[in-house]
């Protein structure tokens, strides 16, 4: 048991050097493909896990909470303060998360539809003959 220790410490301390030079290697490349061709951006694109990550975090920290509500549901202990102070501040913290979620998705959606306003407006523009870049005649 006492050489589990350092057994992990071994195998983390390996990871982390493997994960390193694998993200050298990957900026390297990167570096490489835009020196070549300009248009190539240094930073590449984020991997469908990160933008899937990116997109779904507030969810994903609301399991812990969840999880122990439920638990909390379901033993039968007496109810001290401690237990209802942790039971409100769980909640309260599933609700902000879930408010920080929508309200991503709601500037999100917003974002979005300004963008097509802008468009639909500049297409007008276009059609009429009259351009928001021009000085007035």
């Amino acid at each position: 048991m006492s050489q589990i220790i350092p057994i992990f410490g071994i195998v983390v301390t390996g990871a982390v050097a493997l994960i390193v030079a694998y993200l050298h290697r990957k900026q390297m490349r990167q570096i490489e493909a835009h020196r070549e061709d300009s248009s190539v951006p240094l930073k590449p694109p984020a991997s469908p896990f990160w933008r899937w990550l990116g997109k779904y975090s507030y969810l994903l920290l609301m399991v812990y909470p969840i999880f122990d509500l439920c638990r909390h549901g379901f033993e039968n202990k007496t109810v001290t303060i401690l237990l209802v102070i942790d039971v409100a501040l769980q909640t309260g913290m599933v609700l902000f998360l879930l408010n920080l979620f929508l309200f991503e998705r709601l500037l999100s959606q917003i974002s979005a539809q300004t963008e097509v306003i802008a468009k639909t407006i500049e297409l007008i523009g276009l059609m009429t003959g009259y351009s928001q870049r021009s000085p007035a005649n």
